[in-house]
């Protein structure tokens, strides 16, 4: 399978391609555990204001069952309402990025076959010279 890798310039490509798809899959998953928790707590904070009660107040830990909302610490509503969002968070980033790796895969595979369309053409034209046919003529792309 390298052998195919190392000889064919649109495996090449196709596999740059997807290298890169991976990369940006990753980064994308990375960034959003990272700033998902502290958007969704600034974001109830402005539903709610920031007083001890309610929403905020159980966030902080100082709500009435005094919990905590802080990366899903503690039980209750609030507890539940962090989980139940981040589930649906992942599940939908995760559709979202099925959807974009398929698209990116297609067009990879259009995009390497566009490349090496040209080159593979020239290759012929100069195994023909080789050949001795001296009047075959590389094409301009």
């Amino acid at each position: 399978m390298m052998a195919t890798f190392r000889k064919y310039l649109g495996a090449k490509l196709f596999l740059s391609y997807l290298l890169v798809i991976i990369a940006g899959g990753i980064a994308l998953a990375l960034t959003t555990k990272i700033t998902v928790p502290t958007a969704f707590q600034r974001h109830l904070g402005m539903m709610e204001g920031t007083g001890e009660g309610g929403m905020m107040g159980m966030m902080n830990g100082t709500g009435e069952n005094g919990t905590g909302l802080r990366r899903g610490q503690g039980s209750g509503f609030a507890s539940d309402l962090y989980t139940n969002f981040q589930q649906s968070f992942s599940e939908a980033l995760t559709w979202a990025a099925l959807a974009a790796g398929a698209v990116a895969l297609l067009l990879s595979v259009y995009l390497s076959q566009r490349v090496v369309r040209p080159v593979r053409a020239m290759q012929r034209s100069a195994s023909e010279i080789t050949a001795s046919n001296l009047s075959q003529r590389l094409p301009v792309p």
